[in-house]
């Protein structure tokens, strides 16, 4: 028999959304990042969520964590960075995430050329 196993990276906040998906994946696991300083932290990062291993990496030097202590979300610095998911633990099939492409450091910056 093959296990099947999910993984829920999720960006931001608590929700409906999140609530579903955990109920529905066969082994959910949840990373919220409030363990991150709301201050540059270095990447690639190496995370666990419920058991399940993956890596996040981004086109930025840092990520910049935003939010309040107790609400973290993870973001690079500007609009145009990008953040990478990969490296999941065998069996990981899937991912959620509240993503935005808003960015609140830069929104008026012209994209590099």
């Amino acid at each position: 028999m093959v296990s099947v196993a999910s993984l829920a990276a999720l960006l931001a906040g608590a929700g409906t959304a999140q609530a579903d998906f955990l109920a529905a994946a066969a082994f959910p696991g949840l990373d919220s990042f409030d363990d991150l300083a709301l201050d540059a932290v270095d990447g690639p990062l190496t995370r666990s969520a419920g058991g399940l291993d993956y890596t996040v990496s981004t086109t930025a030097t840092a990520f910049f964590p935003g939010g309040t202590a107790g609400d973290v979300w993870l973001s690079p610095n500007l609009r145009w960075d990008v953040a990478s998911f990969n490296g999941f633990s065998a069996n990981t099939i899937g991912i959620s995430g509240s993503f935005s492409a808003a960015s609140s450091v830069a929104p008026s910056s012209p994209a590099p050329p």
